[in-house]
């Protein structure tokens, strides 16, 4: 789990929850790593995002076997 302190979202963060891995990161996440693997399934890559404006902490999954955005 990323976010151990669980602090209301911004609305921003809030359009996010379930979002698909084609949807791009809002406009106050800030990229603070990043890492890509592949697997028997196929390929990820991984994002890790926080946001200035609630500091909710992301991951987000690409790639053909990526889930999205991820809490």
């Amino acid at each position: 789990m990323l976010n151990s302190k669980k602090r209301p979202l911004c609305e921003g963060c809030q359009k996010l929850i379930g979002a698909s891995r084609h949807t791009p990161p809002h406009a106050n996440l800030i990229r603070t790593g990043e890492k890509a693997f592949s697997s028997i399934m196929g390929s990820a890559d991984e994002t890790y995002y926080t946001c200035k404006v609630c500091g909710h902490e992301w991951l987000h999954e690409t790639g053909s076997c990526g889930c999205g955005w991820i809490e």
